[in-house]
C-alpha cells in the first residue's frame, strides 16, 4: 500500500500538469486569434455600418509576393479617415533583401492593429462613427513605391500601386464625404506627407480636410540614392 500512494500522487500530478499545459496552450491560441492571426470577413455586397471588412485587391501584393488587402469600415457619419499604417522601411538593397529585419513584409497582425487607437469604438473616441479606409503596410516603401527590386530575391515595393487600386475600389461605398482626415503613424506618417495631396484629390467633395502625421522620425543622409 505504501508503494501505491506515491504512484497515485504522481499520476494525479501528471494530470494536473497536463490540464495546466492545455489551458495555457488554449489561452495562447485565443490570444493569437485575437491579435496576430485576427482576420475580418471579406466584403460581399453592401457593407454593414460599423463592421470591419477585408477588401481583396486583385493586383496588390505584399513585398514577399503574398496577398495584400485593404481594411474598411463604413461609419454612420459622412466623414472619412484615410489611415496609413507603419512598420519600418527599406532604403538600400541590403534592407530590401533583409526583409523582416527592417520592415513588415506581409499582412501578419495588420487587421488587429485597425481595432485600436483612432479605429476603436470607445465612446470617448471622436472618430468612432467615421468611415475608415485603412492602408496596411507590407511593402517597405512608405506606401509610395511602384517598382520591384530584383536582387538575391524579388521584393515588391509597390505600396502606391496597392493604395491607389484599393482606394479607387472602396470609394463606391462612401458617397460624397464632407470631411476628410489623412493620417498615419511611423512609416505611415511619411506616407501621409507624401500622399496627402493624392488622397485629397480623390475626395473632391470634402471641404473640411485635416492632415496629421504621427510619430515619424528617420535620420538618414542617403535619400537621393534611395529614391
Amino acid at each position: 500500500m505504501e508503494n501505491i500512494k506515491p504512484k497515485g500522487r504522481l499520476k494525479k500530478a501528471i494530470i494536473i500538469i497536463g490540464i495546466i499545459i492545455l489551458a495555457i496552450a488554449l489561452a495562447i491560441f485565443i490570444f493569437l486569434k485575437l491579435t496576430f492571426f485576427k482576420t475580418f470577413p471579406k466584403l460581399e455586397g453592401e457593407p454593414e455600418i460599423g463592421k470591419w471588412y477585408d477588401i481583396p485587391v486583385e493586383i496588390a501584393k505584399s513585398s514577399d509576393g503574398s496577398e495584400w488587402h485593404g481594411i474598411f469600415r463604413k461609419g454612420s457619419e459622412n466623414k472619412v479617415v484615410v489611415y496609413f499604417f507603419g512598420g519600418g522601411v527599406s532604403i538600400t538593397p541590403e534592407t530590401s533583401e533583409g526583409g523582416t529585419k527592417f520592415y513588415a513584409t506581409n499582412m501578419m497582425a495588420q487587421d488587429f492593429v485597425a481595432l485600436g487607437g483612432i479605429g476603436s469604438t470607445a465612446e470617448d473616441n471622436p472618430f468612432k462613427d467615421w468611415s475608415f479606409i485603412v492602408i496596411p503596410y507590407a511593402t517597405g516603401d512608405f506606401h509610395a513605391g511602384t517598382g520591384t527590386y530584383e536582387g538575391k530575391k524579388t521584393v515588391y515595393h509597390t505600396g502606391y500601386t496597392n493604395y491607389s487600386a484599393y482606394v479607387e475600389q472602396v470609394k463606391q461605398y462612401l458617397g460624397e464625404p464632407d470631411t476628410l482626415l489623412v493620417t498615419g503613424f511611423s512609416a505611415g506618417g511619411f506616407a501621409t506627407s507624401l500622399l496627402a495631396d493624392d488622397v485629397i484629390d480623390r475626395f473632391p467633395s470634402a471641404e473640411n480636410v485635416t492632415v496629421s502625421v504621427d510619430s515619424s522620425l528617420l535620420l538618414y543622409d542617403g535619400w537621393r540614392d534611395t529614391l
